[in-house]
Order: structure tokens, then C-alpha cells, then sequence
């Protein structure tokens, strides 16, 4: 968005990432720099259940028989990630004037919701809107309750002129 901001209408962000709530052990965040450079592709499991990601029992089922479900991440992967987030946090501006719809997982495992609202709070313009529910995971797409939230994009899209009008 700062790099192309004539190519982009508005955000929608759904628990981004900014800071990471996944436990890394210190060894596994002292190697991983090392292994980015000796062995960047290395598969890891990444020991994320897909039970942290969502509380609907049916999501996670399928979740759990999904063949293609990526289950590993590699030491690049990790430390660009991580970088990238870090970055985001601290330097990364915002286009003025690009309208910012920033939904978050209050009971979120993976990613920290505080430091997304720190990144909120970084925009300097006033079209921006954070919506925190409290009781979802991450996946606020896939938690029970989606409907709140898909008509909550819905209704901010229509009134930043981004859909249609309800009949």
C-alpha cells in the first residue's frame, strides 16, 4: 500500500500480523538466521493446531483432513516474517487519505492484537476504523460468529463507496 498507493481503494486487515504470540523457543529463534542462510528451504513442523486458529469444531475437522493444509514453515520464512512484521511496526507509513478497516482477534493466539492496535494508532489520518472481538481466534473468518464480521467489511465497504447498497 505505501510502495502503489494509486492501485489501492481502502485496507481490510484481518489479524495481521505484526507481532508473533506463537511460542518459538530461544533456540529456535537463535538458529533460524543461521538455518535461513544453510538451509532456508528446511521444513519445520510449525506446530500450529488448527484448534488455536478457530473455535468451530466443524473448520477444525475439516482443517485436520485437509490434505493441502500447510502444517511446516522454513527458517527464511521465519526470520523474513518476522522481519517484515518488525518493520511494519516501526516504519511503515500509511498512505493519507487510504481508508483503514483493521479487524482483530482479542483471544488470539498467533498474533498480538495490542501491537496491531500500536500500528493502528500509528495512522495519522482519521479514516481508519479497529473493530476487536474480544472472544474470537485468529481466524475471524473461519470462528463461529463470521457473519458479524463479513457484514461488518459489507457495511464499511458501502459506506466508503467500495459495494454495492443493500436493496
Amino acid at each position: 500500500a505505501a510502495a502503489h498507493p494509486e492501485t489501492i481503494s481502502a485496507l481490510v486487515l484481518s489479524s495481521p500480523w505484526f507481532l508473533s504470540r506463537a511460542k518459538v523457543s530461544r533456540l529456535e529463534q537463535a538458529l533460524a538466521p543461521v538455518l535461513a542462510v544453510i538451509a532456508p528451504r528446511l521444513q519445520v513442523k510449525s506446530g500450529i493446531p488448527p484448534e488455536i486458529c478457530t473455535r468451530d469444531a466443524e473448520r477444525i475437522a475439516l482443517d485436520q483432513k485437509d490434505p493441502l493444509r500447510c502444517q511446516t514453515a522454513t527458517p527464511r520464512w521465519f526470520v523474513e516474517c518476522t522481519r517484515a512484521a518488525a518493520e511494519c511496526r516501526t516504519r511503515v507509513a500509511f498512505p493519507e487519505g487510504l481508508p483503514a478497516l483493521f479487524l482483530v482477534a482479542g483471544t488470539d493466539h498467533l498474533v498480538d492484537p495490542e501491537a496491531t492496535r500500536a500500528v493502528f494508532d500509528r495512522i495519522g489520518h482519521g479514516d481508519k476504523r479497529f473493530k476487536l472481538y474480544p472472544e474470537k481466534y485468529h481466524e475471524i473468518f473461519n470462528d463461529p460468529g463470521r457473519e458479524e464480521v463479513f457484514a461488518e467489511i459489507l457495511d464499511w465497504l458501502r459506506a466508503h463507496g467500495l459495494a454495492p447498497q443493500a436493496d
